[in-house]
């Protein structure tokens, strides 16, 4: 699933992912299945090494990448980061 948040309220954004995580997986095991990225230093790569990994004692993996999209600076970035969408593993939520 890939849930994307844009815009300038800022306090609803933060309280939805904060239901995400809270609704997300055992609190045990929570923090082996959630990765925070910062968009303005993360590559497409390392997004989907993140994101096709396989859950730890989980059903699921929640990967949060902050301010990706805006940081997209060519077509190609963009066509490239669509093209993988389909690919996305279905054991793994996107932020």
């Amino acid at each position: 699933m890939i849930y994307i948040f844009h815009g300038p309220d800022d306090f609803t954004r933060n309280e939805r992912i904060a239901e995400l995580r809270a609704g997300f997986a055992d609190p045990a095991v929570a923090d082996l299945n959630t990765v925070s990225l910062e968009g303005q230093r993360v590559t497409l790569s390392d997004i989907r090494h993140h994101a096709d990994a396989m859950p730890f004692m989980a059903e699921r993996r929640l990967v949060l990448v902050n301010g990706y999209l805006a940081r997209l600076k060519g077509k190609e970035e963009l066509t490239q980061l669509i093209d993988y969408v389909p690919h996305l593993p279905p054991t793994t939520d996107l932020v």
